[in-house]
């Protein structure tokens, strides 16, 4: 809080009864401009005055937008107060899109940045905005999972291409999204980009297909096709692969 004036020596009554004197000041609450006489440090410490709506009013003004704060001590009538838990978790998704999209200290998320994936402009400065266009639905959804992980909603982008943008986003399960890239066509290219086999999935691409690799038979691993097909390996097995729809890795891998 902002110091006014010093007051000199005062007398508190700690929560053992004893007395403590301490060089005090007069503090402006920031919120509600209340002057209170507190210890100088502590008033210099403190963000508010110590009134319950004068605390709430602080922490949404810190947490709104904060990543380590979603939101839970907001009193506004956006937010509903029996959804407030599950805002933890909507919140984190909305960061999370942020960060695949805008974070390069992840080399996990180069596929994204290649793709030239961005959030919407609608969202990326906007919770609330998110809220609106996506979280009645998450909420039925999380609320029809019961706790259930692979229920769990998750957000998923219709085009795999395309940006996170209202038209272009959606909710499935936990479980539909994390086999999803194993549902995709995927293709097999020589070193030249040259299409070699076109298979319905990354598992039947592992299951069907065997690489002669020096005197050994070599069977692909679904992890790995998948991990070319996003651009964080270069080939598996002696040969390129890439999702069938993916026509900007195909050209990549035939330069």
């Amino acid at each position: 809080m902002k110091l006014i004036e010093e007051v000199g020596l005062v007398s508190y009554t700690q929560k053992n009864g004893t007395f403590q004197k301490n060089s005090s000041g007069k503090f402006e609450c920031p919120v509600c401009h209340e002057l209170v006489i507190r210890p100088l440090a502590k008033g210099e410490r403190n963000k508010s005055c110590g009134k319950k709506e004068c605390v709430d009013a602080m922490r949404v003004s810190k947490n709104q937008f904060s990543e380590r704060g979603p939101l839970k001590h907001y009193s506004g009538e956006l937010y509903p107060s029996n959804k407030k838990s599950k805002l933890h978790r909507l919140y984190s998704v909305w960061i999370g899109m942020k960060k695949r999209c805008y974070d390069t200290s992840q080399d996990k998320n180069n596929s994204y940045h290649e793709k030239d994936i961005t959030v919407c402009d609608q969202w990326i400065n906007s919770f609330d905005n998110f809220y609106e266009d996506m979280g009645k639905e998450y909420f039925e959804l999380k609320d029809k999972a019961d706790g259930s992980r692979a229920l769990t909603p998750s957000i998923d982008r219709i085009d795999a291409n395309g940006n996170y943008s209202p038209e272009n986003c959606q909710w499935i399960t936990y479980s539909e999204n994390s086999s999803k890239d194993k549902r995709i066509k995927v293709v097999r290219m020589d070193f030249n980009g040259e299409i070699l086999a076109t298979y319905a999935s990354a598992t039947e691409a592992a299951n069907t297909f065997k690489s002669q690799m020096g005197c050994r038979m070599m069977s692909p691993g679904v992890p790995h096709i998948l991990e070319c097909c996003r651009g964080t390996r270069g080939e598996h097995v002696g040969y390129k692969w890439a999702f069938a729809t993916d026509k900007e890795r195909m050209q990549i891998a035939s330069i």
